[in-house]
C-alpha cells in the first residue's frame, strides 16, 4: 500500500520555503567557513608573531656573537704576530752562527789554567783571543791544541800571536788572532 501524499500548500509557499532553507544553508555555510578561515588566521598570527620573536632574540645573539668574533680578530692579529715571531726566533735558535761554532771550537782548546782576559769574535768567525798563562807549559800546550788538526778536529785555520810577554811573577801574558773554518 502506497501512500499518497497530497500537499495543500500553495506552490508559491513551497518555492518560498525552499528558498527560505537555501538561504539559511548558504548562511551556515558562509559562518562555517567564516569560522575556519579566522581560526587559519588567527593560527598564521600566532605563528608569525612567534617566529618574530624568535628571530629578534636569534638577531640579539647573533649580535652578540659578532662582538666576541670581532675581539677575537683582534686578538687572533696579535697571537699570529706573536706566533711569527716565535717561528723566527726558534729559526734563530736552531741555526748555529759562525760565532757560536767559533766560541765552542776556541774554548773547547782552551787549558783550565789559561785565564782569558779578553775573546772577541767577529761575523766570519775570526777570534781575537787575549789571555795570561801562569807558565809557559800551559801556554805550549794551548798552541799545541790550536795548531794540531787533529785536536782542533781542522776547524783551526791559522793562528797568529799578535803579542807576547812575560810579566811580573812569571806570568806570560799574549794576544792571538785564531781563523777558524767554522762551516758546518
Amino acid at each position: 500500500m502506497s501512500k499518497l501524499k497530497i500537499n495543500l500548500l500553495p506552490t508559491e509557499v513551497v518555492i518560498l520555503e525552499k528558498d527560505i532553507e537555501r538561504k539559511v544553508l548558504s548562511t551556515r555555510i558562509s559562518t562555517g567557513m567564516m569560522t575556519v578561515f579566522t581560526v587559519i588566521t588567527l593560527i598564521v598570527v600566532g605563528i608569525y608573531l612567534t617566529q618574530k620573536i624568535n628571530i629578534s632574540a636569534q638577531k640579539e645573539n647573533l649580535k652578540a656573537v659578532e662582538n666576541q668574533v670581532t675581539s677575537f680578530k683582534e686578538q687572533e692579529g696579535v697571537v699570529s704576530f706573536v706566533k711569527q715571531r716565535l717561528i723566527s726566533i726558534n729559526k734563530i735558535i736552531d741555526q748555529n752562527s759562525n760565532q757560536e761554532r767559533a766560541f765552542s771550537t776556541v774554548t773547547a782548546l782552551i787549558p783550565p789554567t789559561i785565564k782569558v782576559q779578553s775573546f772577541a769574535i767577529d761575523q766570519k768567525g775570526s777570534v781575537q783571543l787575549g789571555g795570561e798563562s801562569n807558565g809557559i807549559v800551559d801556554l805550549d800546550t794551548f798552541f799545541e791544541n790550536l795548531s794540531d788538526p787533529t785536536k782542533n778536529n781542522s776547524k783551526i785555520t791559522s793562528t797568529s800571536v799578535e803579542s807576547l810577554s812575560q810579566g811580573a811573577a812569571g806570568k806570560i801574558r799574549f794576544d792571538l788572532t785564531i781563523n777558524t773554518n767554522t762551516k758546518q
